[in-house]
């Protein structure tokens, strides 16, 4: 939940409505769901950082971006618990959206 899920600018303009962020590691080959969120939530709740922006790790190290890139906490996404949760709310958001 205090871990940070990141969207580059550049695909704001893609044609999506919903974004599911995932994290992969590699050592163990494993995709984990992070949580989802429609787009025009994520821009409004998302924090926008510049590209060059010194970015923090939890272990003090840090990196510039090499681009813009948006960043929101984890535990702000819609929670995932299954395929079939998240299957599910997302189609419960689609009937509701207007």
């Amino acid at each position: 939940p205090s871990y940070a899920s990141n969207f580059m600018a550049v695909q704001e303009s893609l044609n999506t409505d919903i974004f599911i962020f995932c994290s992969l590691n590699k050592t163990n080959n494993e995709l984990t769901v992070c949580g989802w969120m429609p787009k025009a939530e994520f821009l409004m709740k998302a924090t926008l950082y510049k590209k060059g922006t010194p970015r923090y790790r939890s272990d003090g190290t840090s990196f510039p971006l090499f681009a813009d890139m948006y960043e929101i906490i984890n535990k702000e996404l819609y929670d995932v618990d299954s395929p079939e949760m998240l299957i599910k709310q997302i189609e419960d958001w689609c009937k509701n959206k207007k």
